[in-house]
């Protein structure tokens, strides 16, 4: 899921995990000089981009980790070297020197220590939308129910007016606190998707998650059902603006917002009175079994993708499987407690990370898992049946999933889908795209550390089928009063 609570890559991360911080820094301009480096670790290999600034200052992104323009400690040395430490809870530093235009050196972290290589460059996004745009951008508000208020992003496409009206797209993003852009690694999907849309005359809507970026509201307590709440929010305000269609406007999710796009289309549809419903549902890599089910399947298959030797990998998904039955099952803290650590324990020993990882780290790690296990949304997400609300469609829906995504397998989920859709006996569309992974993005193994090195955001024949597919769509009536 993008962005999002699951238990992934401490196979990586737990190697040197740095606590996230933020300062104003380096960016690609006029006196700065922008290296990118693949620090292997065990497990896979970490992005980073180095930002060197004429007057001796430097920042450091590491994607992967939520990581943005953190600023070093830098000390030169003779012929240019230099030793950077990054300070965070378990310092780190990076010695480099150059050689042949790359800055060649050590990175090092408590006993974690492995060589890094830094090339001149800066990570490209070529789908990012540049200025100037061929539609309109409103910054607007979404005033919920409850109070809270989503801060958004309306898109129109040229010539959407009163008198003619266009389709539209209320976009919802996947699990965890996300902005409107779902923005993740360096990559904006939902703004990129936003622009293939708007290019072919669909309207859109993009809110950041309640409690996140510009929006109002608690994100920590809120449940898939909350969140599907401000789906309805969205969708009551979007279909009330001048230009949109309200007969052709629906949900665009993915991952849970592919979950919770089919709950709010639900809920519309069954409320009282009269009044526009959504035209159809855009699933990608939305789930058809409950959470718990997806949890294990994640683990399996990301460990799997990292080589784990299928000993270590048996003790993996024994001990994550444990720890998602028990906290299903509403056992104590206590007792997920040290289940939480057998887990832990088991990612680190598969990884080859255990020696690197800081006593401190590993405890961090076990309370945090707990403290996640225990939480309002994950109670609420390992229990929920997906196929309930798929089977009470009335609407058309496509469902795509992607080839190697390992966070909403397609093994496991394209199956239950199409068999929910069935039995709703809706119009529906579900296929699964090769080569892809999570983010429908080209990849090669599928992998969470791949997202922040891969350049495409979006694989471009996904913008086009959604975008056809949207606009074969037939208008949608409201409900009779």
């Amino acid at each position: 899921m993008a962005s999002w609570r699951s238990f992934v890559a401490l196979a990586v991360s737990c190697a040197c995990a740095l606590a996230s911080a933020r300062a104003a820094g380096a960016c690609a301009q006029a006196g700065v000089r922008s290296y990118l480096a693949d620090l292997v670790v065990p497990g896979g290999a970490l992005r980073m981009v180095l930002r060197l600034e004429d007057d001796g200052d430097a920042t450091l992104d590491i994607p992967a980790q939520g990581i943005e323009r953190l600023a070093l400690e830098v000390t030169g040395g003779p012929g240019g070297a230099l030793s950077m430490r990054i300070p965070v809870g378990v310092p780190a530093t990076i010695e480099v020197r150059p050689v042949d235009g790359r800055l060649e050196g050590s990175f090092r972290q408590g006993s974690f220590a492995a060589p890094i290589s830094f090339r001149p460059g800066e990570p490209s996004r070529p789908q990012d939308p540049v200025p100037p745009l061929p539609y309109e951008t409103r910054e607007v508000e979404v005033r919920h129910p409850a109070g809270h208020v989503l801060a958004g992003t309306l898109v129109l496409p040229p010539g959407a007016s009163a008198a003619a009206r266009v389709a539209a797209v209320v976009f919802l993003t996947g699990s965890g606190p996300q902005d409107r852009d779902e923005s993740i690694m360096g990559h904006r999907p939902f703004l990129v998707m936003a622009d293939a849309l708007a290019r072919r005359g669909i309207a859109s809507l993009r809110c950041d998650d309640r409690g996140t970026g510009r929006s109002t509201g608690s994100f920590g307590n809120a449940t898939s059902d909350d969140l599907a709440s401000d789906a309805e929010a969205s969708f009551d305000w979007l279909v009330a603006q001048a230009g949109i269609d309200p007969a052709r406007t629906g949900f665009l999710g993915h991952s849970e917002g592919g979950m919770t796009g089919p709950m709010a289309t639900v809920a519309i549809d069954r409320r009282p009175g009269g009044g526009p419903r959504p035209a159809f549902v855009v699933m990608l890599a939305g789930t058809g079994v409950d959470g718990a089910s997806i949890l294990k399947g994640q683990t399996a298959a990301l460990f799997g993708a990292a080589g784990v030797n299928p000993d270590a990998l048996a003790k993996v998904i024994a001990a994550h499987g444990a720890l998602v039955d028990a906290a299903a099952a509403g056992r104590s803290a206590d007792e997920l407690r040290a289940l939480a650590a057998a887990m832990v324990d088991a990612q680190l020993a598969a990884s080859g990370a255990a020696a690197a990882v800081d006593p401190a780290q590993r405890d961090q790690a076990v309370a945090g898992t707990v403290t996640q296990m225990r939480a309002p949304w994950m109670r609420r997400f390992m229990a929920l049946d997906p196929s309930v609300a798929l089977r009470s469609l009335r609407c058309p829906v496509l469902a795509l999933f992607a080839e190697r995504d390992l966070q909403v397998l397609p093994s496991q989920n394209e199956a239950p889908v199409a068999a929910a859709l069935r039995d709703a006996g809706v119009a529906a569309t579900v296929r699964t795209m090769p080569g892809l992974n999570h983010l429908f993005q080209p990849a090669a193994r599928g992998t969470i550390d791949e997202y922040a090195v891969i350049e495409v955001t979006v694989d471009p024949a996904v913008l086009s089928l959604v975008g056809d597919w949207i606009l074969a769509q037939p208008p949608r009536p409201p409900a009779s009063r």
